[in-house]
């Protein structure tokens, strides 16, 4: 007789998921090594801001998915605060809403690619390669969407881009034009932290929580891929706590 599994408890679960998207490093990737060296070339800088950008857009693009298919409202609004910030939007009690498109995140992403004389390049860059999001969204699988996108990718993020701006500023950018990954630092780690509570508390029997861990890890897998990653290395996970 085949009895079913059981269910990891809140805390087994949320470290699970932290390894899992602590198994690919930014750092073993050939993308960051190239940039922390003395010979970047500028067509490759210019390359990587045009796909800062292409990503960013296509997060603003999804999330609107994410909060249309969420099993209740709590996830939803969740997921909204999150496009809100993403799109420059701010709740003030005596002005309402109040919308700055100079703090989207794709008009920061601009900033960076505006800097590296790349704005020509952009339109030839092709779309986001981030579209296995969808494919689990068109299956019904939000909850390995969500996985996904926002511990598999964003909640990284809040490491990696720490990592990229310095090597850019190594790189001889000003702090001025990077602000796209200075908010990212703290944003990501707070949106990790909300998709961590989403994820847990919407996984309902050990299945979802191992379709959960392996979304979170296929995420951070398709990201360091796309950076050129180097296989083999293992290192000291940033995610073992998330207030690391």
């Amino acid at each position: 007789m085949n009895f079913p599994t059981k269910m990891l408890s809140h805390e087994e679960f949320s470290e699970a998921l932290l390894n899992a998207v602590a198994e690919f490093p930014l750092e073993d990737t050939r993308a960051y090594q190239l940039m922390i060296s003395r010979k970047c070339p500028r067509p490759f800088i210019q390359e990587y801001a045009c796909s800062a950008y292409k990503a960013a857009s296509f997060f603003c693009e999804i999330l609107p998915e994410l909060i249309e298919q969420a099993p209740n409202d709590k996830a939803r609004l969740t997921l909204l605060k999150n496009l809100l910030e993403e799109e420059g939007i701010h709740i003030s009690s005596s002005k309402g809403l109040i919308v700055q498109n100079e703090a989207r995140h794709t008009a920061l992403a601009l900033r960076f690619v505006d800097a590296c004389g790349a704005s020509q390049r952009l339109k030839k860059t092709p779309g986001n390669r981030l579209s296995p999001a969808r494919e689990y969204l068109s299956e019904g699988r939000w909850l390995e969407a969500v996985a996904f996108i926002m511990i598999g990718l964003e909640l990284p993020f809040a490491h990696n881009s720490t990592l990229i701006m310095n090597a850019l500023i190594g790189q001889g950018y000003a702090a001025k034009d990077l602000v796209f990954f200075a908010v990212h630092r703290d944003a990501d780690k707070r949106h990790g932290q909300e998709a961590l509570d989403i994820v847990i508390n919407n996984s309902h029997t050990r299945e979802q929580q191992d379709a959960a861990i392996q979304a979170a890890r296929e995420g951070t897998r398709h990201a360091f891929s796309i950076h050129g990653g180097i296989p083999g290395t293992k290192r000291h996970s940033p995610y073992k706590s998330i207030d690391a």
